[in-house]
């Protein structure tokens, strides 16, 4: 079961458009249609290209060059994403109708005019509108469908958590089902002999790293032999760094911890965690442990060698800590509010009985037949023409506005002009 809750709360912001699904007829190009709502192919199409430009923008690579086998099932699951998506908003929004959500013109008015403060402000704001050639109306207008869709969403959010949230005996219900998932849980402190520079890189010089390991090495035998204690060193280690990241002035001799090797050198307090919460090395080092001992011998990881001090274990959730049972119980809470609104999500698409269409119009029985039958590159092709001829009627009808009242302001005459013939008027009257 997809998890949708998180679409809800991201409303339309998955999407790099809003919502145009038209009722009515059946228009060119439908490929779905949710409840009375169609959804275009031409709709998926721009979706598609802005997620290719984003992908472009931030990789430098086109991952859906469909010239390769490859980047067509990167195409197809990328539109099929974004089907998905629009069925998806299509579907909350008549959720939300149907538990009457309603957003007040109010609302929606001051987030696009605290919008436009974010922006720069007024003048800000309509210098960047003229540089793409779109009036403040327009650009109102389309805030006013977005802010309407994105805020529509995030009450249908509240709403449907202010209904479906949770019981406590559901909760303690799910607990005692789930137990064993929650189990074992660990509570353990570390101190870290780091072998990452300061880069997060690890040190790839063989003799700097032995010689971090023959000093973790040495400060563990010290441990094991007691003379020094863990907490000893875990405290003078953790005080000097705290008392580092406190330092105010330049003139304070407060110097993080280092090893040997001048990498990092960490006491850290880890608190509860189960066994998926570290890396394999620590986890299966900790499982070996009794509570209250410190480990044998060092840990390697990743980040370079530990050494371990087992505080507690829990094989049994009573036995767990009373904030490590708050955090499970939260986790299992959010879970389940999330399975009740993926069922009343899942409830309504069924009522809506969702349709796909292919090129030719005709209905098919699967989203992946009805994106394959259409041809994006002559979608493509056609909203580019599309775009341009707008943009030529648009410059055209500017031009001839501007001309317009180029022509009005030479045969109005001045106010001087206006002014110099009432005073001759008025001289010749006089005569």
């Amino acid at each position: 079961m997809k998890n949708k809750i998180i679409k809800i709360a991201a409303g339309v912001m998955t999407l790099s458009l809003i919502l145009t699904g038209c009722g009515g007829s059946k228009p060119k190009n439908a490929i779905a249609k949710v409840g009375d709502k169609y959804i275009t192919a031409e709709e998926v199409n721009t979706n598609f290209q802005s997620a290719a430009a984003q992908q472009m923008m931030y990789t430098g690579v086109n991952p859906f060059d469909e010239s390769t086998e490859e980047g067509k099932e990167a195409a197809l699951n990328q539109r099929k994403e974004i089907l998905e998506g629009l069925i998806f908003n299509e579907t909350a929004l008549k959720l939300a109708e149907s538990k009457k959500v309603k957003i007040e013109d109010e609302e929606v008015e001051k987030a696009i005019d605290d919008q436009v403060e974010q922006a720069g402000g007024k003048e800000a704001v309509n210098e960047m509108l003229k540089a793409q050639g779109m009036t403040e109306e327009e650009f109102r207008e389309e805030m006013r469908e977005y802010f309407n869709i994105q805020m529509t969403f995030s009450k249908l959010q509240e709403k449907l958590e202010e209904e479906l949230t949770p019981s406590d005996k559901e909760i303690d219900k799910k607990l005692e089902e789930e137990e064993d998932n929650y189990l074992p849980v660990y509570n353990a402190d570390h101190i870290l002999y780091s072998t990452k520079d300061e880069a997060n890189e690890t040190i790839t010089d063989e003799a700097e790293i032995a010689k971090i390991k023959e000093e973790a090495q040495a400060v563990l035998e010290q441990i094991k032999s007691g003379e020094v204690s863990f907490q000893d060193k875990f405290d003078e280690i953790k005080n000097k760094n705290d008392a580092s990241m406190e330092s105010t002035s330049e003139d304070e001799e407060n110097e993080i911890a280092k090893t040997v090797g001048n990498t990092a050198l960490l006491a850290q307090p880890l608190g509860d965690f189960g066994e998926d919460a570290m890396v394999e090395t620590f986890t299966e080092a900790v499982k070996e442990m009794e509570p209250e001992t410190t480990s044998s011998e060092l840990v390697e990881t990743e980040f370079g060698y530990h050494i371990i001090r087992l505080n507690a274990k829990a094989n049994k959730i009573s036995e767990a800590s009373e904030d490590y049972l708050k955090n499970v119980k939260e986790q299992i809470s959010t879970n389940l509010l999330n399975e009740k609104i993926n069922e009343e999500i899942e409830k309504e698409e069924k009522s809506l009985k969702i349709k796909y269409y292919n090129q030719d119009g005709k209905e098919v029985d699967d989203i992946e037949k009805a994106l394959k039958s259409f041809d994006f590159n002559k979608i493509t092709e056609e909203q580019e023409k599309e775009a341009e001829e707008k943009a030529k009627k648009k410059e055209e009808a500017t031009e001839a506005k501007e001309g317009t009242n180029a022509t009005e302001a030479t045969e109005e005459p001045s106010t001087e002009a206006v002014e110099e013939t009432e005073a001759t008027e008025n001289t010749e009257k006089s005569e």
